[in-house]
């Protein structure tokens, strides 16, 4: 297990191969037997937040070993340590399958307009498709730690999460400051100012998205200008000569993108349930609110709720421990349809 130890401190990773790395990431193995790398890879992602807000403030945050070595926490025994993992870990492998499949379609759309489209003659302008939806007015900062049910784009990678959408449908999201970024969305979502959402008319939003990502060193090299910062330049690339495809070319195209790229969103969606289950679940598994039985005990929990509804059922009132063990005996002795 590694982990950060300066400027982007406390960002946890687990390897699975041979590595090298600089100072600034120092690597862990557990003891045989006490516990694994695993548990504490989720050990550290919920300890995370406390020890970045417990070093933030210095020219440049950074913590050290001796740091990491004296802090103490709760472990419970190696056998429900194991069954920790294997829940949260079941979780990320999902989201982890999702984002292969995601990947691969991503991939297959790309390959499928090259292949239709690539070098064209141009007979419009990408203005002439673009449609533009509402600006937003909500910072990136009012967004970061904030629950709601619809993911929320910015600028950057991360997708963060908003209570309410602001638009509905197939829609693109381009970044406007920094570097070039083109997203593509299917559903209710919510974005931030820094982020220009858009469609585009005649059925064409997947066509105009996959144009622009075949497009991305462009957008990077001529259509991000100014000094310092670099910002999107909209008129300027609202001008770029595009191909536009007939009615039956844009048929054909959509019969096969507009199930993958949904697919997609569709993936997307259930991996932000799943972080949000993992999320809520990892501090009440590590502090021990919550706790996962084995089968045994399972069982055992069933066979005792089904004990004390056939007490309620028969009407029967123990007398003494005596009579409950006789009872229990009884009930144990009885085939599952008498029960």
């Amino acid at each position: 297990m590694c982990i950060t130890i300066a400027a982007n401190i406390a960002e946890t990773a687990l390897l699975s191969y041979p590595m090298c790395f600089p100072d600034s990431v120092v690597g862990f193995r557990a003891y045989e037997g006490i516990s694994t790398e695993r548990f504490m890879y989720y050990v550290f992602s919920f300890i995370r937040n406390s020890i970045q807000n417990s070093v933030t403030g210095s020219t440049q945050d950074n913590i050290n070993i001796d740091y990491l070595t004296s802090l103490d926490f709760k472990i419970p025994s190696k056998n429900d340590q194991d069954k920790i993992v294997d829940t949260l870990s079941a979780i990320d492998l999902k989201i982890l399958s999702n984002n292969r499949i995601s990947d691969k379609l991503q991939q297959m759309s790309i390959t499928t307009y090259m292949h239709l489209f690539y070098d064209k003659e141009s007979n419009g302008k990408l203005g002439d498709i673009l449609i533009e939806n509402p600006k937003s007015n909500i910072q990136v900062g009012e967004a970061e730690g904030k629950s709601g049910d619809y993911p929320f784009f910015t600028s950057g990678d991360a997708i963060l999460r908003w209570t309410n959408p602001i638009v509905d449908g197939r829609n693109i999201l381009l970044n406007t400051g920094g570097n070039a970024g083109v997203k593509f969305y299917v559903g209710k979502t919510a974005y931030s100012t820094d982020t220009w959402c858009i469609t585009a008319k005649d059925n064409m939003e997947d066509y105009l998205y996959l144009l622009l990502n075949s497009i991305y060193q462009e957008l990077n090299l001529k259509f991000f200008q100014g000094t310092g910062l670099k910002h999107l330049q909209k008129p300027l690339l609202k001008d770029r000569a595009i191909y536009i495809p007939s009615k039956k070319e844009l048929l054909d195209f959509n019969a096969n993108i507009k199930p993958w790229l949904s697919m997609i969103s569709d993936k997307t969606r259930e991996s932000f349930r799943l972080s949000a289950l993992r999320d809520w679940l990892l501090p009440m598994l590590m502090n021990g609110q919550v706790r996962i039985m084995d089968e045994q005990e399972e069982q055992s929990q069933i066979n005792d709720s089904g004990f004390e509804q056939w007490l309620t059922n028969q009407g029967i009132a123990a007398r003494g421990d005596v009579d409950m063990e006789v009872l229990r005996n009884i009930y144990e002795a009885m085939d599952n349809d008498d029960k």
